[in-house]
């Protein structure tokens, strides 16, 4: 029995084992602490920018003013608005107040929608199916608005007619009244808005997926809470590099959605800008014809 086994109680490879794992442990702690100041500044900074993203696309496509509100008016006729903010987005809401006591029936009914500029002449149209009545049905012919936003870039006096599009009903039961069945009534709502509202979407899906990507990969980079500490304990790692990048591309995008919204770049336009919505727009199965 040597001197280590009499006096300390184990040899000088158990000793030599131990130091060595004691290190190993130490450096993978090490190693570990500085992947998390690596990624840790990018985490907590992808949370304010998710934050940031949502209260911006919040902000955006608030009404700036209401040209028309609720207003009823025989379609024959049609119903004028006036334009006070030309340039901007007008969202028009037309919605025809369907009521009807009719049984057994079949039938669909779509509205086109007809928009004319100052200039008398016709510079859009739209089109949309209100609502499909069946005779199973329970919604009792119940259907949502035509909702349709366009730039109008001239100040003036504007007119929308609209003309339901499919009146053959299938009957079974008697003759149809089309003034009785309130066929004959639109109701419309326009409103301007300070800017548009697309793309932000987008956006939020990069960002919530990486954050996503920092919750599967937490055994590698660190858990939140960790994340969370490290930048709390030392705010100066958002001024890293690597965050800095990362939050100048973000202000980048965010700068040129709201530029793109300010211009109503992706809206359907008339005259020389004339052209349906892109693809980043949600139409709500509305048809925008031109």
């Amino acid at each position: 029995m040597g001197w280590y086994e009499r006096n300390i109680g184990y040899s000088r490879e158990s000793r030599n084992y131990y130091r060595r794992s004691v290190l190993e442990e130490i450096k993978s702690e090490r190693r570990q602490r500085k992947k998390q100041i690596k990624f840790a500044a990018v985490f907590v900074g992808n949370i304010a920018c998710i934050l940031l993203t949502l209260i911006l696309w919040m902000m955006s496509g608030n009404t700036k003013n209401t040209e028309l509100s609720q207003q009823k008016f025989k379609m024959a006729e049609g119903q004028t608005f006036e334009v006070v903010h030309p340039g901007k987005i007008h969202q028009i809401t037309l919605k025809i107040p369907y009521s009807t006591a009719i049984k057994n029936f079949e039938r669909a009914t779509g509205v086109l929608m007809d928009l004319y500029g100052p200039d008398g002449r016709r510079v859009y149209s739209f089109y949309k199916t209100l609502w499909w009545y069946r005779e199973s049905s329970e919604d009792k012919g119940a259907s949502e608005p035509l909702v349709a936003k366009i730039i109008l870039n001239e100040k003036g006096t504007y007119k929308i007619r609209a003309y339901t599009m499919d009146d053959e009903f299938t009957k079974k039961i008697g003759p149809v009244d089309m003034d009785k069945e309130r066929l004959m009534i639109a109701e419309a709502t326009v409103k301007s808005k300070s800017s548009g509202s697309l793309y932000f979407s987008y956006l939020l899906i990069f960002e919530v997926a990486l954050l996503v990507l920092f919750l599967v990969a937490s055994n590698y980079v660190g858990n939140p809470l960790s994340l969370w500490n490290l930048v709390k304990e030392d705010i100066g790692l958002l001024t890293k590099p690597i965050p800095l990048l990362y939050f100048g591309m973000i202000a980048a995008f965010l700068i040129l959605i709201m530029y793109w919204n300010y211009l109503g770049i992706g809206y359907a336009g008339y005259g020389d800008y004339l052209h349906s919505p892109n693809w980043f727009f949600g139409s709500d199965d509305v048809i925008y014809i031109g």
